[in-house]
């Protein structure tokens, strides 16, 4: 028994030094290959449902999210702000996925989409959708504008677990979440809070709820005066808690109901 998992442990050791070491190849490849695979992923995940194929793709989209360690992951203001701080190395981009899909209005957008690390110097180097390096009070400055713009914040990985990228999404346009909507859950993952609002300051405005089905994730509906929240569509964005004039609505971990801070204080 030892024996064996002594062999396990030493396999993932070795799998985890061959992706760390693949690392750099993977994301030049990605940024390569990026506004190809922002259109064919969600195009092709629209289709899932169908009889033959449909299995297939879903089937295809689990073994690619497992092996290359490409998902999103959503998560609230703060999780993106304290990776900022943590980091190195910056660039800002322009959103491949709404540069490709063009439901929002590309035109009135500043690069979105926030690097860090070795992709920041790879999506410069190559020069992909303009990136340019910035330091990191432009950086919390830029995640400033794009929580003021209600944008959902995004980490993505690829290739190891480490983020590469913060993206600032509007959901109609993200590629993940397209095909999280499509019904393949690999397309973006919830963040680990969900929302809830407190009925003792809510005033029942609907601003939540209409941001909310706009993006659309349609997890708030308000009743007979009350906001009603279905967890199971909540992807705990916090944008519902930035639009709330009333600071009524907090972020709870999904496991344990640890309240998150209300919506927090601007950047300094």
């Amino acid at each position: 028994m030892l024996v064996e998992h002594g062999r396990r442990a030493c396999r993932f050791g070795l799998v985890t030094k061959v992706r760390h070491l693949l690392r750099p190849l993977g994301l030049r490849l990605y940024a390569w290959k990026q506004d190809w695979l922002v259109f064919l992923v969600p195009a092709l995940a629209k289709h899932h449902r169908l009889p033959l194929a449909g299995p297939a793709l879903r089937w295809a989209a689990t073994v690619y999210a497992r092996t290359t360690y490409h998902t999103g992951s959503v998560v609230p203001y703060e999780t993106a702000r304290d990776l900022i701080l943590q980091g190195e190395r910056f660039a800002a981009a322009e959103c491949a996925c709404r540069k490709v899909w063009k439901h929002c209005d590309v035109a009135a957008m500043p690069p979105t989409c926030l690097y860090v690390g070795l992709a920041a110097d790879t999506w410069v180097k190559f020069k992909r959708h303009g990136a340019r390096e910035i330091d990191r009070v432009q950086a919390l400055a830029l995640l400033e504008y794009c929580r003021g713009e209600h944008l959902v914040h995004c980490l993505w990985t690829c290739t190891t677990p480490d983020v590469y990228a913060i993206c600032n999404c509007c959901p109609v346009d993200c590629a993940g979440m397209q095909v999280r909507r499509a019904g393949i859950p690999e397309g973006s993952q919830p963040s680990p809070f969900i929302s809830q609002t407190d009925p003792d300051l809510c005033d029942a405005c609907g601003l939540c709820v209409e941001f909310c089905h706009t993006y659309p994730f349609g997890a708030r509906i308000l009743i007979d005066g009350r906001i009603a929240v279905d967890e199971t569509r909540c992807v705990g964005c916090g944008v519902c808690r930035e639009v709330c004039a009333c600071d009524a609505i907090t972020l709870r971990s999904r496991r344990a109901g640890v309240y998150s801070c209300r919506r927090p204080p601007g950047v300094v």
